[in-house]
């Protein structure tokens, strides 16, 4: 886009009764290499901010964001889900369902600062005619004071029978269903199962939260073979089930179904199965031990004993002093 640079010092609006439109985005949509001056409508927050040359500052408090702060939080991740595999019928095999994320929660982290988080997007899927097998989910981390912190994404179904490994597995050959927190997916024939890791993938291990890494179902040859629990995406066969197969569910790292195609021949671009969903971070802070504010996001879902910061996108969480 073209910059048009205004060569008086004087622009009057005052004949105006409009509002003036500021660029704006989210906090992670910030620009890269900022400089002095930069104005612009921050959508996470709801607020106007300009760059002070070292750091954003809120227009409408007129204030910094603050000096680094400390605070010591958990951090839950779970890695972006594996795309599920896609195969022709013809052939006699059936395609595997990608894996949910792995998921992890950390020990006690003391954050300090810019927290940079990363969200780890969903596996492409299979594409029979082009690359059967799903694609890898993203990795999830964050970056505090220097250390990484990281968990990966599933793995992608293969192109025939094999469900992918991860959080919860894809389901195998040709009524495998995907796996459920963290259990295996399921074989019908005695074919490799996709393997969970083993583990609760439940937000901080705690039977009432939220559910992720659902492993996606097998292509299977006659209805659709179910997700699992946590974001899975269904099967599909095209042949007895058309339009019944589905992604892995984004925010929840699910993994997607596997495809089995019938037309023959395969048009050309080939035919997709479906992607994986895309990962997640929680950060939870005691309310008994807050030390420090965290600015960038609000807290969402919280109760008596915790606050809770969930990001389904990447981006940067800023912790300041009290």
């Amino acid at each position: 886009m073209a910059t048009n640079k205004v060569t008086t010092n004087v622009i009057d609006m005052s004949g105006n009764t409009g509002a003036l439109v500021w660029a704006k985005g989210t906090t992670a949509q910030r620009p890269g290499s900022p400089v002095s001056g930069d104005t612009r409508y921050n959508t996470t927050d709801n607020k106007l901010e300009f760059y002070n040359g070292t750091d954003w500052s809120n227009l409408n408090e007129g204030t910094s964001l603050g000096p680094p702060g400390t605070q010591n939080a958990e951090v839950f991740m779970v890695g972006g889900g594996g795309g599920g595999g896609c195969q022709n019928n013809l052939s006699g095999d059936y395609p595997g369902g990608g894996a949910g994320g792995y998921t992890t929660t950390t020990a006690t982290l003391s954050l300090f600062g810019s927290v940079t988080v990363n969200v780890g997007a969903g596996g492409t899927a299979g594409v029979v005619g082009v690359n059967g097998t799903g694609g890898t989910g993203g990795t999830t981390s964050i970056i505090n004071n220097g250390t990484t912190y990281s968990i990966a994404g599933g793995g992608g179904g293969a192109q025939s029978y094999d469900g992918g490994n991860g959080g919860s597995g894809g389901g195998t050959a040709n009524t495998g269903a995907g796996g459920t927190d963290g259990g295996n997916g399921g074989s019908s024939d005695g074919t490799t199962k996709g393997l969970g890791q083993g583990t609760t993938t439940r937000e901080f291990a705690d039977a009432g939260r939220t559910l992720y890494s659902g492993g996606g179902g097998s292509g299977r040859w006659t209805t659709a073979t179910p997700g699992g629990a946590g974001g899975g995406g269904a099967g599909q066969s095209d042949q007895h089930n058309p339009g019944g197969g589905e992604p892995g569910e984004d925010g929840l790292g699910g993994g997607g179904g596997g495809r089995a195609t019938y037309p023959t021949p395969t048009p050309p671009g080939g035919l997709p199965g479906f992607a994986g969903g895309s990962g997640k971070v929680v950060v939870r802070v005691n309310k008994s031990s807050i030390t420090g504010n965290i600015n960038g996001y609000d807290s969402t879902n919280s109760d008596a004993t915790y606050d809770y910061y969930e990001f389904e996108n990447s981006g940067t969480l800023q912790v300041t002093q009290l």
